[in-house]
């Protein structure tokens, strides 16, 4: 469940990361955050929920945060023209997203990661749909609920559909990727329509659960939710029972105060030559935290002092992010805040495209 989790959020935070402009007001980030909001009310009872400005992403992210490597910047881009081209649908119209992630235990140490994303903006909902329908050579079916049309899809015919044509290897990758994404969901898959410009879509039981209306997300996860500054990517989860299992932990101290978060939530953002990442965990008691506190510190000076002397590029740029790190306490909270240069940042965009 863990990997499946990580995974998922490690592709939205990837696409999401984008660069905020010297002149950003808080009434425009004010503005963005209430529409997002909007987005979230609609989900259902969720573990977790990340939101995304999608549009800063196009406008600003790709173009700095790929500066150093044109060739992926100019891959990514030929792929949005040619599915506007193929399908008729234009990512770079829509505005904002809202995702919500629930987990559901189908064995022991097993758990799905269950997605359902609403996305709004200026493309009419009609003809996303119906270049989704295209897009699955027209096979699925219907299903009439709380007013709405939800259109589902085999989860095997969407694999299917995805997989690459020819036998690459850069392909072969991302193959595995939407194998990983796609794996926490049921059989099926599905979208509807909400209103003229927004659509839903993702787990078949989760965009029903939507339209039914009949649960919401947790107060305490959307109060999270908003407690840190509004960027391009914001999420908050209430951290599913289980998840202790998937932790390298031995009875140690780390493992105990890990198993005593409730909570996470943060923010991630890039401006002014630097990218910012805030992360806060929420434990049950004071004490928790402090002890948490405590081995993060002695963790920090180690692995700072092991890879600090390697001679690979690669584990000097670790040790500079384990160094650059700042962890502070209040109360039963514990936060890491992290600033990264943007040549740092170079170099993790060409490990991660590797």
């Amino acid at each position: 469940m863990f990997n499946r989790f990580a995974a998922f959020f490690t592709v939205l935070t990837f696409l999401a990361t984008s660069f905020i402009p010297a002149t950003a007001n808080n009434t425009s980030a004010n503005a963005k955050r209430a529409k997002s909001q909007q987005l979230v009310a609609m989900l259902p009872a969720s573990d977790g929920v990340i939101t995304m400005d999608i549009q800063r992403f196009f406008s600003e992210a790709i173009p700095a945060v790929l500066a150093s490597n044109k060739g992926l910047r100019d891959e990514l881009f030929n792929k949005v023209s040619e599915l506007r081209e193929k399908t008729g649908i234009d990512l770079e119209s829509f505005d904002h997203l809202a995702a919500g992630l629930k987990t559901e235990q189908v064995a022991e140490k097993k758990y799905n990661v269950l997605p359902v994303i609403i996305a709004r903006g200026s493309s009419q909902s009609s003809g996303v749909i119906t270049a989704a329908k295209t897009a699955a050579n027209n096979k699925y079916k219907e299903e009439s609920v709380g007013g709405k049309t939800m259109f589902i899809f085999s989860k095997k015919e969407v694999v299917a559909q995805a997989k690459p044509v020819n036998d690459d290897e850069k392909e072969d990758k991302k193959e595995a990727v939407i194998d990983t994404i796609l794996s926490g969901i049921s059989d099926e898959v599905a979208i509807t329509a909400i209103d003229v410009n927004t659509v839903a879509f993702g787990d078949s039981g989760r965009v029903r659960a939507l339209l039914e209306g009949k649960s919401k997300i947790g107060s305490d996860v959307v109060k999270l939710l908003n407690r840190k500054e509004f960027g391009v990517i914001n999420f908050a989860a209430k951290l599913p029972a289980g998840l202790k299992d998937y932790l390298p932990k031995d009875n140690d101290e780390l493992g105990a105060s890990v198993d005593a978060l409730e909570y996470i939530f943060g923010s991630m953002n890039v401006g002014d030559g630097v990218g910012t990442l805030s992360i806060t965990g929420k434990t049950a008691k004071a004490d928790q935290a402090i002890q948490l506190h405590d081995t993060l510190d002695v963790l920090q000076m180690l692995g700072g002092s092991l890879l600090g002397g390697s001679k690979r590029e690669d584990q000097q740029l670790y040790a500079r992010l384990i160094a650059a790190a700042k962890f502070s306490r209040k109360d039963a909270e514990i936060s890491m805040d992290l600033v990264i240069p943007q040549k740092d940042i170079d170099m993790l965009v060409a490990i991660l495209a590797k």
